[in-house]
């Protein structure tokens, strides 16, 4: 087991949160869902009676996961695109919080939305 995948563990168990492990993967519960818990690059995918074992262990309706990125071109991007510009003031305090925390971590640029259309 990788570490940061320990960290993870013990601060679930400090916490007394619920998680379950699946070959060699970590879940926890997200909206009566369970949901896998590391970096987006890595594959997620569990056979059907692991993800069976994970919904009972979780009480869940559901497993989600991904095939990571490994169809992602290298320094491949993503946007976030808001329908409706709001002013830093108007934003609730939890997502004031997102926008500082994603202002520190990501590179942020305005784009054209024909840079959007055209780029994909």
């Amino acid at each position: 087991m990788q570490a940061f995948m320990e960290r993870h563990l013990e601060l679930h168990t400090k916490r007394n949160r619920s998680y379950a492990v699946e070959e060699g993967k970590i879940f926890k519960p997200f909206h009566r869902l369970a949901k896998p818990i590391g970096p987006i690059a890595f594959d997620y995918t569990i056979s059907s009676e692991g993800a069976r074992r994970v919904m009972s262990t979780l009480n869940a309706f559901g497993v989600l996961f991904t095939e990571g990125l490994s169809q992602c071109a290298a320094g491949a991007w993503y946007a976030v695109i808001s329908d409706r510009p709001m002013t830093f003031p108007e934003m609730s305090k939890k997502h004031r919080g997102h926008v500082r925390r994603g202002l520190r971590m990501c590179e942020v640029r305005r784009v054209e939305p024909e840079y959007i259309a055209r780029e994909g």
